[in-house]
């Protein structure tokens, strides 16, 4: 006799007992929902071991190394879920979302052309799939509608949050503001409970392992590059990199090819979440997200665009720009982990351009894209931008990161809606050492 598992697959009842397979699946999930990644990898795989087809312990090990960023790990195994399920809408889901996650379109489009395009999305999942996928391909024509359905079907933080986004992502700035300061009144004027802040796991070996990677990656294809931003600043202040990066900063030239890079780059193992339409838009042409291997840590490149006497650097939503500008440069060398690294040659007076005169002083709380004195900023992106962090980092529960992105915005715009913000988070969160106010400068 064999035991039909929800979303499919079979099992002998020989061996296994199925309410035990359901009790270690539950104990397995509450590791991942409270950030316990490690513990919960270990159960699912366990799963996986003793019931290979149990379908929901194959969703289950996606969704963990997911969260872990281990994504093209996850997506291995969902490939495998959908084989054993392929109907299962929840299951549907995450395939598409996590295909267009490792750049897999071609394999995205097919489940979503055969299981999505024919049927209207009525659902919060549906619509927030055909926003992704539509994004994604750069086809923005009804993403705005469906955004406003969005906030039609239930009125939440989250709802807010994703419709803010989908308009943020297309240049609806205005609509997206309305968006993410609506999620935020909400949540202010809603039962609130503390909760501790998940992040995707990580180790600061593993940053050091990929910086080495991408220093053997593009000495390889000969491009060269300079270390930027956060790692810059923190292997040339510090002598290290900084503690609370998650990812890697470098600089490349303007006139680099995105779309032959793109290419090269996949060829070497790494991992890009951009189309081929989005290679061409003008968001592409800024900035690019890539992973390396072997740890799929996120590598930020910024292509730096000469402007007279100076270079800006920046990112774009839709044709709306917003760059940081400092001084022309030429190239310096600095050492780290036994690697020659390229970095501004006057590095003190490239950081002050970016950070203010305090680069030197471990001020955390200070984003360039929100504060920064040499902003070019003619379309206000950085107001969507700090109250997406915001109302984003609440709902995760990093109250600490929120608050201070308040601050920040606070400082460069008058809204007392931030004042608020941060007046409910002090009054609500207790044991946590807030950033102080900072000075105006409107």
């Amino acid at each position: 006799m064999a035991i039909p598992f929800r979303g499919g697959g079979n099992l002998s009842t020989q061996f296994l007992d199925t309410q035990q397979l359901v009790l270690i699946t539950k104990e397995a999930h509450k590791y991942l929902c409270a950030g316990k990644y490690k513990e919960a990898l270990q159960l699912f795989t366990h799963l996986t071991e003793i019931a290979p087809d149990y379908v929901d312990g194959l969703v289950g090990l996606a969704g963990t190394f997911f969260a872990m960023n281990r994504h093209k790990e996850g997506f291995r195994w969902i490939e495998k879920a959908i084989k054993y399920s392929p109907n299962a809408s929840h299951i549907l889901y995450m395939y598409v979302m996590m295909a267009l996650k490792v750049g897999e379109f071609k394999k995205a489009k097919e489940i979503f052309e055969e299981h999505y395009e024919q049927k209207k999305p009525s659902s919060i999942r549906e619509i927030e799939l055909y926003i992704d996928y539509l994004l994604a391909f750069e086809q923005t024509k009804h993403v705005k509608e469906l955004a406003h359905a969005l906030t039609l079907i239930k009125k939440t933080p989250a709802i807010y949050n994703c419709a803010g986004i989908a308009m943020y992502n297309i240049g609806e700035l205005e609509v997206a503001v309305k968006n993410f300061r609506e999620g935020l009144k909400l949540l202010l004027h809603s039962p609130f409970e503390v909760k501790e802040v998940t992040e995707g796991y990580f180790e600061q070996e593993w940053l050091r392992v990929s910086l080495l990677e991408v220093k053997r990656i593009f000495t390889a294809i000969k491009v060269p590059f300079c270390l930027a931003q956060g790692t810059l600043l923190g292997i040339y202040r510090d002598g290290k990199m900084l503690p609370g990066d998650s990812d890697i900063d470098i600089m490349l030239p303007w006139n680099v090819n995105r779309s032959v890079l793109m290419e090269v780059l996949k060829d070497m193992g790494c991992t890009f979440n951009v189309s081929e339409q989005h290679i061409q838009s003008l968001r592409a042409q800024w900035c690019l997200s890539v992973r390396v291997p072997p740890f799929e840590m996120c590598v930020e490149m910024s292509f730096i665009k000469p402007d007279n006497n100076r270079l800006l650097t920046g990112f774009a939503r839709s044709n709306k720009v917003i760059a940081v500008a400092f001084p022309k440069f030429k190239f310096g060398k600095i050492e780290y982990l036994g690697e020659e690294f390229m970095i501004p040659e006057d590095t003190p007076t490239h950081l002050e351009a970016i950070y203010g005169k305090a680069w030197n002083q471990r001020i955390r709380n200070r984003n360039y894209f929100i504060v920064g004195e040499n902003l070019d900023d003619p379309y206000h992106l950085k107001v969507p931008y700090a109250l997406n962090q915001i109302l984003g980092r609440i709902m995760k529960g990093d109250y600490k990161k929120a608050h201070g992105y308040a601050l920040q915005l606070f400082s460069v715009y008058d809204d007392p809606l931030l004042l608020e913000v941060c007046h409910f988070l002090e009054k609500n969160v207790s044991g946590v050492e807030w950033y102080p106010p900072i000075p105006l400068r409107r």
